[in-house]
């Protein structure tokens, strides 16, 4: 048996004698037989794996579609919160002795974490690491909390080692973000 050049792997949509359709994967070859020409081919039945495979690609479909509709209406609900947030603050602030103030903004922010979780879930992306250097980590994190610090009175100061070691991090720059939530 002499081979020859292959032909393409190809994939037909077929019927049985019952009427039912499948689908077959193929890959042929053109040889020589006995001095003759003649195909060969090695084939299997693809319909469960291609059916299994469209229904996963559907489910993934919906999963997008539903979490840039929950990103969209998260960012909705935030908007006003963060306006109500405000007006809390202020509001407690020429009023300190009020003490709802307290529970409406610690209310407010489990409101905000609820919705900064559903954002974060919404756009799923492969996790990158990176080498980074520590104290710039926490003085973002520092930056990040000093306006809810200041509210409270607190200061933190910063003082590093010089050789203190890179660590590996996710390149996400919201990550601290859940670090500082019992804050």
């Amino acid at each position: 048996m002499e081979k020859k050049k292959p032909l393409s792997h190809m994939e037909y949509k077929m019927k049985r004698m019952d009427g039912s359709i499948f689908f077959y994967e193929a890959s042929c070859l053109a040889v020589k037989f006995n001095g003759e020409k003649a195909v060969l081919s090695i084939g299997k039945d693809v319909t469960v794996s291609k059916e299994e495979t469209m229904n996963l690609l559907q489910k993934s479909e919906k999963l997008a579609i539903l979490g840039e509709m929950s990103a969209g209406i998260a960012h909705e609900i935030r908007n006003p919160l963060t306006s109500i947030k405000g007006f809390i603050q202020l509001a407690k602030s020429e009023n300190p002795q009020h003490k709802y103030f307290e529970i409406v903004l610690s209310e407010i922010e489990r409101i905000n974490s609820i919705f900064g979780e559903l954002l974060f879930l919404a756009k799923p992306t492969a996790d990158v690491f990176l080498f980074k250097d520590i104290r710039m980590i926490i003085e973002d994190v520092v930056t990040l909390i000093h306006t809810q610090l200041s509210l409270h009175n607190i200061q933190i100061k910063e003082a590093y080692e010089w050789d203190m070691p890179m660590i590996l991090s996710f390149s996400d720059r919201r990550l601290p973000l859940p670090l500082c939530a019992g804050l």
